[in-house]
């Protein structure tokens, strides 16, 4: 259970701000960001990343454009085959941060769309709210009440600000890395809880639970139990 992996997607729409995201996550400009235009090209683009010292693989998504919905649906449909319940669970997706920015005041139905659909077939979905530093905390808690109502209560929604900006009134400092990074651990195990039934038999399942367990615990001690000969189960 050496190469197991991690998978991470960050989808939305052009522009939302998906690519500061990734940089801010990686802590360096690793992805091509812009304004108010596509800067990732069709399909999603893997970039190899570490949370908690764990090895993930991010897909950045290319953005979702006006009059381009079809064409887009069409390649996150080719992409989820690759990826579905019936393949290995180190090809699942096992969390998806879909990017809704807090500038635009509101979710749009292809927004609501997507995320539906991805809900549907037992993806994890958390919400991330980018550009939350230009809401004021009213506001952004009334955002986060519409995105609720429409995606349920049960869908994570995580404020944050990607970029280090300078104000007249000062400067903001970038804020929620830690949040997504510790979402993007819990939507690890709830991935695996909401797909596994639907494949697994017994025996299968604890191969899995146990692939988890030694992923989750990282390289170091399990080296360590397999010098000594230690076994999980």
């Amino acid at each position: 259970m050496t190469n197991t992996n991690y998978n991470i997607a960050i989808i939305g729409q052009t522009g939302v701000g998906k690519s500061s995201l990734i940089n801010y996550l990686f802590g360096s400009e690793v992805a091509k960001s812009g304004i108010g235009r596509p800067v990732t090209t069709n399909g999603f683009h893997e970039i190899n990343h570490k949370i908690k010292d764990m090895s993930v693989k991010i897909y950045d998504s290319w953005g979702l454009e006006v009059g381009k919905e079809e064409q887009w649906l069409k390649e996150l449909n080719t992409e989820l085959k690759k990826r579905g319940i019936d393949k290995p669970a180190s090809d699942w997706f096992h969390s998806i941060f879909y990017c809704i920015a807090a500038s635009g005041g509101r979710i749009q139905d292809a927004d609501s769309k997507i995320v539906k659909k991805l809900i549907d077939e037992n993806y994890k979905v958390s919400i991330v709210l980018t550009k939350a530093d230009s809401l004021t905390e009213e506001e952004e808690a009334e955002f986060i009440q519409v995105i609720a109502h429409e995606l349920g209560n049960n869908i994570a929604i995580i404020p944050v600000c990607s970029e280090h900006k300078k104000t007249r009134g000062g400067e903001i400092i970038p804020f929620g890395k830690e949040i997504v990074e510790k979402q993007s651990l819990i939507d690890l195990v709830d991935s695996l809880v909401l797909r596994i039934p639907f494949y697994c038999k017994q025996d299968i399942f604890i191969f899995y639970i146990q692939w988890l367990i030694f992923l989750l615990i990282g390289n170091t001690m399990k080296n360590t139990m397999l010098r000594k000969g230690l076994t999980i189960f």
